[in-house]
């Protein structure tokens, strides 16, 4: 090999080095800010006093809520229909 060829080897190989250090370092970045950034959203929901739930813990919730707040509904209903039947019998008796 002529003294050439061995320094464009070289010369290679440290840019190879160079641009691998590179990327490490842009690797390395942005698991820091993914680290600060969960680290926020720990904060934020801890000052809020924030429950991250999942998608289906959500839907279920607001399934059960649905049923609650139907529920009373009929309850109101049947509350009111039994009202106006003792308040019929009591107007008729008059």
């Amino acid at each position: 090999m002529t003294k050439h060829s061995e320094d464009d080897k070289k010369e290679k190989s440290h840019f190879r080095q160079l641009l691998f250090k590179h990327h490490v370092s842009i690797v390395e970045t942005k698991i820091e800010s993914i680290k600060s950034f969960k680290s926020d959203l720990l904060n934020i929901e801890k000052f809020f006093n924030l429950h991250v739930v999942s998608k289906e813990e959500a839907d279920s919730s607001f399934i059960d809520t649905a049923k609650r707040q139907n529920s009373k509904y009929k309850n109101k209903k049947t509350n009111h229909a039994s009202f106006m039947q003792l308040f019929t019998k009591k107007t008729k008796n008059y």
